[in-house]
């Protein structure tokens, strides 16, 4: 039972490891800074609204 117990506290660690290493890999944005990059996306629509009101 012991050599069990051990086993699972070493792959736990493992574990544990592997998330903290994978959390500061990862560079969490908010939404707002999100919504406020410049974005391809944001150019062409920009650019269709131009054309929309260019043509009336």
């Amino acid at each position: 039972m012991t050599e069990e117990n051990n086993h699972l506290k070493e792959e736990l660690e493992q574990l544990r490891e592997e998330h903290s290493q994978t959390a500061t890999m990862i560079n969490p944005k908010t939404v707002p800074e999100i919504e406020s990059e410049d974005s391809p996306w944001s150019t062409v629509e920009d650019n269709l609204e131009i054309k929309s009101h260019q043509k009336k």
